[in-house]
C-alpha cells in the first residue's frame, strides 16, 4: 500500500515539475521571442502601407472631386452666356403688331 502523500509533498513535486516545463520554456523563448517581434514589426508595416495607401487614394478623390467642380462651373459659364445674349437680342426686335 503506498503511503498518504502530505501537502509539502505534492507542493515541492509540483515545484520541480514547474521548474522543469519553465526551463523548456526558457530554452524555446528566445524563437518565441523573435517570431513574436518579427510578427508584430510586419504587423506595423502592413499597417503602415495600409494608411499610406489610404491617403493617396482620399488625395486622388480630392483631386477627382476639384476636377469636378472646375468642369461644374465651366459649364454653368457656358450655359449663362447663350442665355443673356438670347435675351439681349431679343428684346431689341420688333414685335409685330
Amino acid at each position: 500500500m503506498c503511503e498518504p502523500i502530505t501537502a509539502t509533498a505534492a507542493a515541492g513535486s509540483a515545484a520541480a515539475a514547474g521548474t522543469t516545463a519553465a526551463a523548456t520554456a526558457a530554452a524555446a523563448s528566445p524563437w518565441l521571442t523573435y517570431g513574436s517581434l518579427g510578427a508584430s514589426l510586419l504587423s506595423t508595416a502592413v499597417g503602415v502601407y495600409g494608411q499610406v495607401q489610404s491617403g493617396a487614394a482620399a488625395a486622388g478623390q480630392a483631386r477627382y472631386q476639384a476636377q469636378v467642380a472646375e468642369n461644374n462651373r465651366i459649364i454653368a459659364e457656358q450655359q449663362a452666356r447663350p442665355a443673356a445674349k438670347v435675351t439681349a437680342c431679343c428684346s431689341a426686335m420688333p414685335t409685330s403688331k
